[in-house]
């Protein structure tokens, strides 16, 4: 297995980017834990596969471009997350990494694309590095873009007794739970909003981001779950703890 990492940025305002129709590329959802998942496959079939795996808070259509250059020599499946894009958001607060690393394994045990290449960046990249852990034989090569490393709040917060994670969990998805989903008014808002979030963001990459990251409604409804943003507590009962 070959492992390539990159930390690089990119800027898009170098990027050369175009607007279009790439036409219609969805396949039929995969079922993964009874949620319907979305993917994209960009044809030539008889290629060598690679799947491309987006980050958090991103959808599979961030890799449009890059997908469209690929699919000359490989056959690209771009999958949107659970949580993401236009797969089921999970009930319960289903979304920890072991989620993630079987939804990957599911795709690719579904489509028959063992040994598959991957390309992950951010959190995908994370998954893909997991997945390949537990599956070297199912990858043949892989690249890792900002793989996603655990902060050290994180790391810090991991260590403390098993009952303060568990109340602090508790309490942050009451939290979240309870929190409205961003809605816009109108595409040109949500465009703005993109802008503010990314100052790199071109007016193309910025536009198209924003059409395909919302649900068609009276108001526009960001296409990421609120749940995805905590994780279920690590390892909360998997010692003895003095009561």
């Amino acid at each position: 297995m070959t492992i390539r990492v990159s930390s690089r940025t990119i800027n898009s305002q170098r990027l050369k980017l175009h607007y279009r129709d790439w036409g219609n590329v969805d396949a039929p959802p995969i079922n993964s834990q009874r949620l319907k998942l979305h993917y994209r496959d960009w044809g030539n079939v008889d290629a060598p596969p690679l799947l491309l795996v987006h980050g958090g808070f991103d959808h599979c259509r961030s890799w449009d471009w890059a997908a469209e250059k690929l699919c000359q020599d490989f056959r690209v499946i771009t999958p949107d997350l659970r949580g993401h894009g236009d797969s089921d958001w999970s009930l319960g607060n289903a979304y920890s990494m072991a989620d993630y690393v079987y939804d990957m394994a599911v795709l690719v045990e579904q489509l028959e694309l063992a040994p598959v290449s991957i390309i992950g960046h951010s959190l995908g990249g994370a998954i893909t590095l997991k997945y390949a852990g537990a599956f070297p034989e199912k990858v043949k090569q892989l690249v890792i873009i900002e793989g996603l490393v655990p902060p050290q709040k994180m790391l810090e917060e991991n260590e403390a007794p098993p009952a303060q994670k568990l109340a602090r969990w508790v309490k942050q998805v009451q939290r979240i739970a309870n929190r409205p989903h961003r809605q816009y008014a109108s595409q040109e808002e949500a465009i703005k909003r993109m802008h503010e979030a990314n100052s790199h963001l071109t007016e193309v990459y910025a536009r198209h981001l924003a059409i395909h990251g919302n649900r068609c409604s009276e108001s526009l409804i960001g296409r990421i779950g609120n749940m995805p943003a905590r994780k279920r507590p690590l390892n909360v009962c998997m010692r003895r703890t003095a009561i």
